[in-house]
């Protein structure tokens, strides 16, 4: 691919699948933090919607969802009309993107926590699996 067909920015049905992975991943991070708050109230009570957000900000035991919050931000970066991201920036992102989903065991924290969280929570592996598919989509597009 050449230089100025590489610039050219990302495709009306790319920016779509791109829609779709993120809010996928947008379902993933919401199923993540419903099972880190009920760990969370089991051990220490009850929270409000308020203090529960201000923990997501700034509480180290929440600190490895930041991770996919940050990645669900690049991703919807990447789909803005006002600011067209280069199509080129797809596939590298797309690499990280699947990285983040396909956890280790004994990987990073992030990696550790969410394989942990796969293990133990059914609604967890399916908003995963419906991510890895729009993820799937987004990079039979790029290619």
């Amino acid at each position: 691919m050449g230089q100025q067909e590489s610039a050219f920015p990302v495709s009306a049905t790319m920016r779509k699948n791109l829609n779709h992975l993120q809010q996928s991943m947008l379902d993933l991070h919401k199923v993540l933090v419903d099972a880190e708050r009920a760990e969370y109230e089991r051990t220490k009570g009850p929270v409000s919607n308020n203090e529960m957000l201000q923990l997501l900000l700034s509480a180290e035991e929440f600190s490895w969802l930041r991770v996919l919050s940050k990645m669900i931000i690049v991703v919807d970066d990447m789909t803005s009309v006002r600011k067209p991201a280069p199509a080129y920036h797809v596939p590298p992102l797309l690499v990280e993107v699947r990285r983040l989903l396909e956890p280790e065991d004994n990987g990073n924290e992030f990696e550790t926590r969410f394989f942990a969280c796969l293990n133990q929570n059914a609604a967890a592996i399916r908003a995963r699996s419906i991510a890895m598919s729009a993820l799937e989509a987004c990079e039979d597009q790029s290619s």
